[in-house]
Parts: C-alpha cells; sequence; structure tokens
C-alpha cells in the first residue's frame, strides 16, 4: 500500500529549481556542444537576471566546446 501524498508545487518554485539544475550542469565542468546549444537558446528579459541570461546566451553562441575545455 503506498500512501505517498502528491505534493504541489507551485510553477515559480519549479522553474527556480529547474535554473538551479541549470545552473550546476554548467558548474559540473566543461559544458560540451550540446550544452552550450541550450545556453545559445536562452532568451533574457529587462531584469538584470534576465540581462545576465542574455549575455550567456551571446557568449554561448560565439564558444566551441574545445575553447572552453582549455578555460
Amino acid at each position: 500500500m503506498n500512501s505517498a501524498a502528491t505534493v504541489q508545487i507551485a510553477e515559480e518554485d519549479r522553474l527556480r529549481a529547474d535554473f538551479y539544475n541549470f545552473l550546476g550542469l554548467l558548474l559540473a565542468g566543461p559544458p560540451d556542444r550540446m550544452l552550450l546549444d541550450q545556453c545559445a537558446g536562452l532568451s533574457g528579459d529587462d531584469s538584470a537576471l534576465g540581462q545576465a541570461i542574455a549575455g550567456m546566451a551571446r557568449v554561448a553562441k560565439a564558444t566551441r566546446p574545445e575553447a572552453v575545455e582549455r578555460e
């Protein structure tokens, strides 16, 4: 018998957790082509965080995985 309760997670909290997971992937080691492509596909808004994300996307578009491995 499984009596585990279903937990409702607010969308904002789920998105925050997803973003922290994504940052963890970036910090875990040099990004591969797939991760750079994911970064390049991001867009930001006018907030400080949104502008940082847009900047990261611009850099990812111009970055080769081989160059990042040497950093």
